[in-house]
């Protein structure tokens, strides 16, 4: 790990002084949604020349979004286009629709619609048609999403 941090200083000192500095302070959930975003790989695995490539022979999928939880999991209910689902979901009319929370007690209930995104984490709610979750990044990165999200602790 010690490599990994090294070669981020070197290649990312934008990134890592302000998380450095986080973290001797202990305000590292405060300092987070301030620092730069960037993918590892961007921010180092495309810079450094300190990393190595080993042949593998297994599955692989690029995580980068929520329709990649669709591919990952088999769609769990519903007849004919079945939704994708981590939580409780009661559907009629709906599908190819991906239903997320992290809340044990929460109950979706879908009535017609189809290729959603929905996704409860804490007191947040988003719903997003799958056409556009690579738009989810923007949305976040408004000020006065980030402001709400700040306030309801989502």
């Amino acid at each position: 790990m010690g490599t990994a941090l090294a070669e981020l200083d070197q290649h990312d000192p934008e990134l890592m002084q302000p998380l450095r500095s986080a973290v001797r302070t202990g305000t590292v959930a405060a300092a987070f949604p301030t620092l730069k975003k960037i993918s590892i790989d961007f921010a180092l695995m495309e810079r450094t020349d300190r990393a190595l490539v080993v042949p593998g022979n297994f599955d692989w999928d690029d995580i980068g979004d929520w329709v990649a939880l669709e591919r990952l999991l088999a769609p769990q209910d519903g007849p004919g286009g079945a939704n994708t689902v981590v939580g409780r979901h009661v559907g009629l009319d709906a599908s190819r629709n991906i239903v997320y929370t992290d809340g044990p007690d929460d109950v979706f209930i879908t009535l017609g619609v189809h290729d959603l995104v929905i996704v409860k984490r804490g007191n947040a709610v988003m719903l997003v048609h799958k056409d556009r979750v690579q738009e989810i990044k923007t949305l976040l990165a408004d000020e006065r999403m980030v402001e709400l999200l700040e306030e309801v602790g989502g």
